[in-house]
């Protein structure tokens, strides 16, 4: 499959960490899948990976505005 973001590069799956900063923390999510454009560099998920990263972020989200309180 062609990257439908820039047209370049053959899209492929893979599974791998993602870094995530929030108000200058870092964190990683672990074992994110989806499928990743070899020319550049978008990601492309599943629905349910979007949920599972989206909650990721935001659970990591407040843990960071409660160590500032």
């Amino acid at each position: 499959m062609q990257c439908p973001f820039c047209g370049d590069g053959p899209m492929v799956r893979e599974t791998k960490d993602m870094p995530y900063e929030y108000d200058g923390q870092e964190t990683v999510i672990p074992h994110v899948t989806g499928d990743h454009c070899q020319a550049c560099g978008e990601w492309m998920f599943s629905d349910r990976e979007s949920d599972r990263i989206a909650a990721a972020m935001l659970e990591f989200n407040r843990r960071v505005v409660a160590a500032r309180n």
